[in-house]
């Protein structure tokens, strides 16, 4: 069940560190941006899996991964308000992919 939730979480944020990286307009991402976006995709993605994604070491395992592969790549990123208004309001990781960047 890790390796599943590891493995939808890296492709999501592939592609969102991908599409942070062709963004031309906005400002650098800051790491608190960064850390919000992450947080985000971590909550979406265990909602996603119901009560076997809710364990705190789970969460925290999630996070730790996230925070590796993407805080690195997202951080001076090109970014802008809205892009950050529509992580927050999105209902699936996959929103965030398609929609938000």
């Amino acid at each position: 069940m890790r390796g599943l939730v590891f493995s939808a979480s890296k492709a999501a944020l592939g592609v969102l560190v991908s599409t942070l990286l062709l963004a031309g307009c906005g400002r650098p991402a800051t790491l608190d941006e960064c850390n919000e976006i992450v947080s985000r995709i971590t909550q979406l993605e265990l909602q996603s899996r119901g009560s076997a994604g809710q364990s705190a070491e789970m969460v925290k395992e999630t996070v730790e991964a996230l925070k590796k592969t993407t805080l690195k790549d997202c951080v001076g990123r090109r970014i802008d308000d809205q892009a950050m208004s529509c992580v927050r309001n999105a209902q699936t990781t996959q929103q965030i992919v398609k929609e938000c960047f």
